[in-house]
């Protein structure tokens, strides 16, 4: 033996493994967050805006048709006679004058108007409605941006053709005629309707009392209080009330006959939707202005009984249309108007069908059609097949 002894295989030593070594990442520069995108262009709203101007330059140069009865009534207001009114004005100018159909708070702007201008303010009168036109048109999409809160291409290119015809028909009434007070009805009953859909009664009301006392015939759109609940209606219905006795009642306590203003005739031409109707009195039938606001209110309501609100303003200017004895083209703005909300609101889909139909029958031929009968008759029918749509044709139920 060799005296040694045999342990066997040796072990192996266990030994802790090595740490890797940290990875280096190299030094890098923070990124740049990328600038925020501009807003994209609304490319409609610049087509509109041109579309509005243009008109307005072509139209201007043979404008104003009208606005010598704004300037003759605020020089009246002011107990001012122009020449050939001799009668007293001031609280007396609607009995001594009723052939001034203009609401007091026309006649107050049109006062504040006249610094600006020596022509008694009607340049800068004429850009002013321009410009309400285009106020009028966006007040339409924001109530279109709460009712269709996910927009949609046909809104836009709805509220492009509608926004089209309505500013052919709005500068023809703002620019050629000059009539500054169905420019400030139109506007506060588009007001009127956008406080319908944030439920406030009571500014709905102020709005159209504030109409009113621009241009009575808006009373004919008076279904707009009835959209809130029946515990509300009534301060919208007082608010009206108040605003419309500050406006009118001054006058009618100083001299009861101011009540004449309406009563003033015009004569019923022969492309009147009224001779269409068979009513063939040479003039304004006796009975005429209180039924336009009668057949206005009650079309309202009907709209409104059938959750169909947005109809309100259409067909209670499309009542003030059928009923009227003259085819004065700037009647045809507010049935615009009115058609255009319907369009963007009323129908399941945005389409510009009733907008369509409004400048085919009743803006169009005015120019291109010379017999009074077949324009009577197509005003007419036009009408009718409007109202038709906006109360039974299936449309979308608007809730409030």
């Amino acid at each position: 033996m060799s005296g040694a002894w045999h342990l066997g295989p040796t072990a192996p030593v266990l030994r802790p493994a090595a740490e890797p070594a940290p990875e280096t990442t190299p030094l890098r520069r923070p990124r740049r967050e990328p600038p925020p995108a501009p807003p994209p262009v609304r490319w409609h709203w610049v087509i509109l805006f041109c579309w509005a101007v243009l008109l307005q330059v072509v139209l201007y140069s043979n404008g104003g048709y009208s606005w010598h009865f704004f300037a003759e009534g605020a020089a009246l207001l002011r107990d001012q006679h122009p020449p050939g009114m001799t009668a007293p004005g001031g609280l007396h100018l609607y009995a001594n004058y009723p052939q001034l159909q203009i609401g007091p708070l026309a006649l107050l702007v049109a006062i504040a108007l006249e610094p600006f201008a020596s022509d008694g303010g009607w340049m800068v009168d004429a850009w002013l409605m321009t410009l309400c036109g285009l106020a009028v048109l966006y007040l339409i999409e924001h109530l279109v941006r709460v009712s269709r809160p996910h927009g949609s291409r046909a809104q836009v290119v709805t509220l492009l053709a509608g926004g089209l015809s309505f500013l052919f028909a709005w500068e023809l009434l703002a620019v050629h005629f000059g009539h500054l007070d169905d420019v400030l009805a139109l506007l506060l009953l588009t007001c009127a309707a956008v406080a319908v859909r944030y439920r406030a009664p009571v500014l709905t009301g102020v709005f159209l009392g504030l109409a009113v006392d621009a241009k009575p015939w808006a009373l004919a759109c008076a279904a707009l209080l009835l959209v809130a609940p029946w515990r509300d209606w009534w301060r919208g219905a007082a608010a009206v009330a108040i605003v419309v006795a500050l406006g009118w009642l001054p006058f009618v306590l100083a001299d009861p006959h101011s009540l004449a203003v309406t009563s003033f005739v015009i004569p019923n031409v022969d492309a009147s939707s009224l001779r269409a109707l068979g009513v063939t009195t040479p003039n304004t039938p006796s009975w005429d202005r209180e039924a336009q606001i009668a057949l206005g209110c009650g079309l309202g309501v009907l709209a409104v009984l059938r959750r169909r609100w947005p109809a309100v303003l259409a067909l209670g200017i499309g009542a003030r249309i059928v009923l009227d004895p003259s085819v004065y083209t700037y009647y045809t703005a507010g049935f615009a108007l009115g058609v255009l909300i319907w369009d963007l609101v009323g129908f399941r889909r945005p389409m510009p069908v009733l907008s369509a139909l409004c400048f085919a029958g009743l803006i169009a031929p005015v120019f291109l059609l010379h017999n009074g009968h077949l324009l009577g008759e197509l005003r007419l029918w036009t009408l009718l097949v409007a109202g038709a749509v906006l109360l039974v044709i299936p449309g979308r139920k608007e809730p409030i």
